[in-house]
């Protein structure tokens, strides 16, 4: 085991007065409900544990221990009183469990391995009550606690390289650990990822149902068949219409670029024709000369200024640093452990966010929708409330004609009912005729056959505009083809043509050179000429 870190030590006698020594019935029949409690599983009563002898409460003690660290306290009755007693107090130790300083842990050794009820109780009651975070303690004890030399020892060049491999191994696990707390915190439930699963599952064998149901009640249908060649036709049209938009776009800035170029080109060849007139002089070159020096001057001061403004920037920043109290290796290390954590998380969540990237697994889409909904409902009810305001100014200018309108209309629905009272009266007397006559439900016949009849119309009236809307659009999509097309058409006609005055330009300019070195530039010019055409 490893010596006691005074920081630890010190944090344990904060820590005592926090902790029972002294023992009372009720914490002793918590003890004894955390043991008849799993892992443990015993069948203690509380007059029965109180019964025990030492050894047994020693047994009891192992128990709690070897469940804690396995490793340590597995064959600890093999080993010496005195080992046991020290393995002990470093495990304490090493929960913070306040163990009595020199000289006063010779007694507490001694009551403890002779199984004392004034110390056993306190030891399990403190375990048994937080045994789960002991549990991590234990744990994480075994790599995290730091690894002690005696000073008596002399520490070599190898030795030290050790101990700081073993620092940045401790600190590597630590990051490990936190990132593992992290990925459990955040893992879900497997109950509730059960239960969403039989969701999902039930939601998507009802949208098979309905899909399934949707294609059974429309596949018969002429009309459904002419809808789904039209739905695909305008998604290819619609994607068409995508490609030949970043096509155009991608040839405007094509575009651009090269009439900046062809700009620049011209510049230079206008200085260049300049500066190789014979009428330019020696004070216009001088002059030229010291406007571009002016310009470059101008610019160098303009970029200077952001520099030192960046640099004095920087400077106050690290006045800044410099002025506060210095930072420790151990702090250091923790802010490096600390980014280490972070980074990590930074990835996990770029990692998240890419898987959910695709919109059909969004799950937010549907309450974005839900947003938009209302707001479009929003704005339909301001302008309803605007149409209402003016409705109502126009009212109140109408109210005479209005009030006459309504009276109007109020004889027309009078004259209504006293029609549908007529009616029903003379339905009344058509039936007592037909039970007469013995031809009951021969009018109820003949009106539903003639509902059947209008209704027969309606859907054809239907179907023929459905498919002169289908038809109108087909025409609609093909004259929008055939129009990007054109328009494509005349933009590359463009761009070749201004390519070739480019290369014209390009070639006017190799002559002219080739012919002030003495070199045949009427020739390399026709020959350049034929190879443009």
């Amino acid at each position: 085991m490893y010596n006691q870190n005074p920081q630890m030590q010190q944090q344990q006698q904060q820590q005592a007065q926090q902790i029972k020594t002294i023992i009372g019935t009720d914490e002793v029949r918590q003890i004894v409900k955390c043991l008849n409690d799993k892992p443990f599983n015993e069948n203690y009563k509380l007059v029965t544990f109180d019964e025990l002898n030492p050894m047994e409460l020693l047994d009891v003690l192992n128990k709690v221990l070897t469940h804690l660290d396995k490793q340590t306290f597995e064959n600890i009755k093999s080993k010496q009183p005195d080992q046991i007693s020290l393995e002990v107090i470093q495990f304490l130790n090493i929960l913070s469990y306040p163990v009595p300083q020199p000289p006063n842990d010779v007694q507490f050794s001694q009551q403890l391995l002779t199984g004392d009820k004034r110390v056993i109780y306190p030891v399990l009651y403190y375990l048994l009550t937080r045994l789960e975070e002991h549990q991590k303690r234990a744990f994480l004890a075994k790599y995290l606690v730091p690894f002690m030399v005696p000073e008596d020892i002399p520490l070599d060049e190898d030795m030290k390289q050790q101990i700081e491999k073993y620092k940045d191994l401790q600190a590597e696990f630590q990051v490990s650990h936190q990132e593992f707390e992290v990925i459990s915190q955040e893992s879900n439930n497997p109950t509730e990822l059960k239960k969403e699963i039989t969701s999902l599952e039930g939601e998507k064998e009802q949208l098979i149902n309905k899909i399934n149901a949707f294609k059974n009640k429309n596949t018969n249908r002429p009309e459904f068949q002419a809808l789904l060649e039209v739905t695909n036709l305008l998604r290819k049209e619609q994607e068409e219409e995508a490609r030949l938009a970043e096509k155009i776009y991608q040839q405007k800035q094509q575009f651009e670029y090269t009439d900046q170029q062809l700009l620049a080109s011209q510049q230079r060849l206008m200085d260049a024709k300049k500066s190789l007139s014979a009428s330019n002089t020696a004070e216009q070159m001088l002059q030229n000369m010291r406007n571009d020096v002016k310009k470059n001057r101008e610019l160098s001061n303009q970029r200077f200024a952001i520099e030192i403004n960046e640099k004095k920037k920087k400077l106050e920043q690290t006045e800044k640093l410099l002025s506060e109290p210095p930072i420790t290796q151990n702090e250091l290390n923790h802010l490096d452990n600390q980014l280490i954590v972070l980074r990590r998380a930074v990835n996990m969540m770029e990692e998240k966010l890419s898987k959910q990237a695709n919109p059909q697994d969004d799950k937010l889409a549907i309450y974005k929708q839900q947003a938009q909904m209302i707001t479009r409902k929003k704005k339909k009810l301001q302008k309803n409330s605007k149409i209402q305001k003016k409705n109502n100014s126009i009212q109140k200018n109408k109210q005479q004609p209005y009030k006459k309108k309504q009276i109007k209309k109020e004889v027309k629905d009078l004259a209504i009912l006293i029609i549908q009272m007529d009616m029903t009266d003379s339905e009344q007397m058509l039936k007592k005729l037909e039970k007469q006559k013995g031809v009951e439900g021969y009018s109820d016949a003949l009106s539903k056959l003639n509902q059947i009849s209008d209704q027969a119309e309606v859907a054809n009236k239907g179907k023929e505009v459905a498919l002169e809307e289908y038809g109108q659009l087909a025409e609609k999509y093909n004259a929008t083809m055939a129009y990007q097309k054109k328009r494509l058409k005349r933009i590359n006609q463009k761009f070749e043509r201004i390519k070739r005055q480019i290369i014209k330009k390009e070639v006017n300019r190799q002559v002219a050179k080739n012919e002030s070195k003495g070199g045949n530039g009427q020739e390399y010019g026709q020959n350049m000429n034929r190879l443009v055409l």
